[in-house]
């Protein structure tokens, strides 16, 4: 509970937040380039209609656009636009700073444990979707070492 009360008040704290969908949505696009709704819900795990919310505002608000997909007429691909890059960007750095102000006391050995940590944290969530992503259960063995 400790690192999702943290995780709130990081985001609270942050002068620029935007909803965690929406960080998530420009975040994927940013980094995937174009991606279909579809793929920004499974990986956000959120249901096809919070994901369409979510896009048409990003849309209004000038940080993504829609086009069609070449391969499938039928699908679109969201794609992040300068706006939404400039806004991450953004929502990053406020981040980044309402987290230096947390750890400012800490020593240099302290926030490198604390990534570390971090990290092999990130590192289990990510074994545990692709695990669940082929069917398997929620208990996912993470390697101690890694």
């Amino acid at each position: 509970m400790t690192l999702v009360t943290a995780s709130e008040w990081l985001r609270r704290a942050s002068a620029d937040a935007l909803d965690p969908i929406d960080t998530g949505v420009l975040r994927l696009a940013a980094e995937r380039g174009p991606v279909r709704p579809s793929e920004l819900a499974e990986y956000l795990d959120v249901n096809a209609s919070t994901i369409t919310r979510h896009v048409r505002a990003l849309v209004e608000a000038g940080e993504v656009s829609l086009s069609t997909d070449a391969a499938d007429g039928r699908a679109s691909l969201v794609q992040i636009t300068e706006h939404g890059q400039t806004r991450l960007r953004s929502v990053y750095d406020s981040g980044v700073d309402s987290f230096a102000s947390l750890v400012r006391g800490w020593t240099s050995d302290e926030v490198l444990a604390l990534n570390a940590l971090l990290d092999r944290l990130m590192a289990a969530v990510e074994a545990a979707r692709a695990f669940e992503s082929t069917g398997g259960a929620r208990e996912v063995a993470v390697a101690r070492d890694a």
